[in-house]
């Protein structure tokens, strides 16, 4: 009996999985990429940019959610470093207009005038990001590690969206 009720967890199981996996195929692909508008996040920056940029050193480059985003870390092989991370999201307008307003989930949003058409810094427990809107396009940075302050991430941050912007 339990190895039947076995068998039967392990198929409902396997359903599970492929409904899942349809149900991300189908939603990734309806959803608006930001991609489309800015390419590959990867490209944008280069090594040496986030590496001039930033106050750790950078070794991993990958991208993730969809090729939306390009993370850049040190990869240390005994983790004796705190992790660090310098990130690129591309975001849609509208994901850009929802981060704007989310003042009311305990985040910070100061304007930042001299970058893009409009831009802000979002400051919350977790960390902070600087959110660019130019034309069409929008994108986040975010630098975080285990020695930075707000100001120091904000500064890279800016560095950062800045080589951004003068590809794009």
């Amino acid at each position: 009996m339990e190895l039947k009720r076995a068998f039967v967890a392990m198929i409902a199981c396997a359903f599970v999985v492929a409904a899942c996996e349809k149900g991300l195929t189908s939603d990734s692909a309806a959803a608006p990429s930001a991609t489309s508008t800015l390419g590959d996040p990867c490209s944008l920056l280069t090594l040496v940019q986030v590496v001039s940029a930033i106050n750790f050193t950078v070794d991993a480059q990958t991208t993730g959610d969809n090729g939306r985003t390009c993370t850049w870390t040190y990869a240390d092989p005994n983790n004796m470093v705190a992790f660090n991370t310098a990130r690129l999201t591309l975001v849609d307008l509208a994901t850009f207009a929802a981060m704007r307003g989310a003042v009311d989930s305990g985040t910070a949003i100061t304007p930042v005038s001299s970058f893009g058409d409009e831009a802000f810094y979002s400051t919350s427990a977790q960390g902070t990001s600087l959110n660019v809107e130019k034309g069409s396009r929008a994108f986040t940075v975010s630098v975080s590690g285990s020695a930075y302050t707000t100001a120091e991430a904000q500064a890279d941050e800016a560095t950062l969206a800045g080589f951004v912007l003068a590809g794009i």
